[in-house]
């Protein structure tokens, strides 16, 4: 084999689970990236796929494992210096701890994901932060709170054109 030729397999076994999960394939998607896991040859590759098995295991409804898989991976990515990752990684595990209904360990995934946003200077990335804690304070019943985060959030999701985003926040806004 070829050198670099497994670390080319690993990636492209890891988007191709991406690309599954995001098509909502998740059976695919897991045999996918735990191929990706077996070939792996350096901790990024790891990481990223461990990162998006934890996707997959939230979306089946496997929370332990989820959150368990996430906090993994963000771990290792912020030991890799990957900021954006990591920041990633955080907020899916803020999802998973919201659907565990462990708020305080929501809100502290949520808070570390935007203050590297905030580090980074990522506007994009504190918008998806902002989004976060207004679901914590909407899980805590600070409604008040969570409409005022959301609609900054909204605000950034609109200047960047992000409709995805923006679909998002006014998810939010209608349930504060």
């Amino acid at each position: 084999m070829r050198e670099g030729a497994a670390r080319d397999a690993a990636r492209t076994r890891r988007r191709l689970g991406q690309v599954y999960l995001e098509q909502g394939k998740l059976d695919e998607a897991e045999r996918s990236l735990v191929k990706c896991l077996a070939v792996a040859e350096n901790t990024k590759d790891t990481a990223e796929a461990i990162c998006a098995l934890g996707s997959v295991a939230h979306r089946a409804g496997r929370l332990t494992e989820a959150a368990e898989r996430l906090a993994d991976a963000a771990s290792r990515l912020a030991d890799l210096g990957d900021r954006h990752r990591h920041a990633d990684a955080l907020l899916e595990l803020t999802a998973v701890r919201l659907a565990q209904g462990l708020v305080a360990d929501a809100r502290q995934a949520a808070q570390r994901a935007r203050g590297i946003a905030v580090r980074l200077g990522d506007r994009l990335l504190d918008a998806h932060g902002l989004l976060m804690l207004a679901r914590v304070n909407l899980a805590e019943g600070a409604a008040s709170r969570a409409r005022d985060l959301a609609e900054e959030a909204l605000k950034i999701f609109d200047g960047a054109g992000d409709d995805q985003g923006r679909g998002e926040a006014l998810d939010v806004l209608h349930r504060t």
